[in-house]
């Protein structure tokens, strides 16, 4: 990719030349320009595909003799002063904005901010926050992120929804050949796409903003491995080496992998209706039947899984970060819940009794049918 191509990232940052050492790595995909808050420009804001602030701006002596509308007190404050600005300037596509911050648990006591970005974020009218420190993770999602904003059509029209849902069909990487096709293009409707929320000033940040904070933390219409090992009767645990790039498993659903803009972001995630689509095909029509679906897998030269009977099926919630468990449970085992922020379109949310029985959060998110079965 020559230079001109790159995304372009801009660093805000009140210690800039602290900055400079993870600019490098990310100097490697990227066009990335790190500046003090008092330097940013009209023109850095217009080319950059992503904003990264940080939270704690202490260096910023010439703040202090601004009246109080002219001096931002930390990042996310600053940021919608940048958003303003790039808002304004319709010639440009507006970039998307994050928190780039090793002190985002100042931003959210209650939970850990590494566990539920996607909620801190929205909350903060971000596209995301970053930790600082965690280069392995951050690295790849802030590369992802900025290839997302680059690659956004440089126009939309609100009055075109047929054409604006072609673009968005596009962007998700949808194509006639991918098995279920036709029932992905109705769950992708059933979740509140916002095509008729794009505009001219828009410029499609409110798919990307979608896509980050309401379907790819979730169970939509694509999905992760967790519940894909759920569908195929299978401990996640176990699920790891056949998924891992070059793995059988993960060679053979390869088409319908989701490859779609910020593929990735959050690891692999997996078309809902294309996996039941191939399960329907390799198990000759009895999708339903664990043991067959199992015998598929075998055929395939998929080996060394833990097999779990038919109704070992549901992924659960647990902890303040209302994180998923690593094993699956009975239904017998769990409870429904409702999470805070969870969309009306995932799947159900549920946790397991014991993890209720442990915690007073969790147990106020039982749904009220269910909380006799705590007793």
């Amino acid at each position: 990719m020559s230079e001109i191509d790159r995304p372009v990232v801009l660093i805000v940052d009140d210690e800039p030349e602290e900055r400079y050492p993870f600019a490098e790595v990310l100097r490697a995909s990227l066009n990335v320009k790190v500046v003090h808050p008092n330097a940013v420009t009209d023109d850095d804001i217009a080319s950059a595909d992503l904003v990264l602030v940080d939270y704690l701006l202490d260096q910023w002596p010439e703040r202090e003799q601004l009246v109080p509308a002219l001096r931002p007190r930390n990042g996310v404050a600053l940021t919608g002063v940048l958003r303003a600005h790039a808002e304004a300037d319709r010639a440009h596509n507006s970039p998307a904005f994050s928190l780039l911050s090793g002190r985002l648990n100042e931003l959210s006591p209650d939970f850990p901010p590494e566990h539920r970005p996607h909620i801190l974020a929205q909350g903060l009218n971000l596209e995301w926050v970053f930790p600082k420190g965690d280069q392995q993770r951050t690295v790849p999602q802030i590369e992802t992120l900025a290839r997302a904003m680059k690659e956004l059509p440089r126009t939309w029209k609100h009055s075109d929804v047929e054409g604006t849902t072609s673009r968005l069909v596009k962007l998700l990487g949808l194509n006639d050949e991918m098995p279920g096709n036709r029932l992905a293009y109705e769950d992708v409707e059933k979740s509140h796409p916002p095509v008729h929320e794009l505009s001219e000033t828009s410029h499609g940040l409110s798919i990307v903003r979608w896509l980050l904070q309401r379907i790819l933390p979730y169970p939509t219409f694509i999905f992760s491995d967790l519940y894909l090992a759920a569908r195929l009767r299978i401990q996640p645990s176990k699920l790891g080496d056949a998924l891992a790039p070059g793995g059988v498993l993960r060679k053979t659903l390869e088409p319908v992998e989701y490859s779609g803009t910020l593929a990735g972001f959050l690891g692999p995630r997996w078309w809902r209706s294309g996996v039941e689509a191939w399960i329907w095909d390799v198990t000759e029509g009895q999708p339903h039947r664990p043991e067959i679906i199992h015998r598929a897998l075998e055929k395939l030269g998929v080996h060394d899984l833990e097999y779990v009977a038919g109704d070992y099926e549901i992924v659960c919630i647990e902890g303040t970060g209302y994180q998923p468990s690593p094993r699956l449970y009975k239904i017998d085992e769990a409870v429904r819940i409702q999470p805070d922020h969870w969309p009306p379109y995932a799947d159900q949310a549920w946790s397991s009794i014991e993890a209720v029985k442990a915690d007073r959060g969790l147990r106020a998110l039982v749904i009220h049918d269910d909380v006799e079965r705590l007793s």
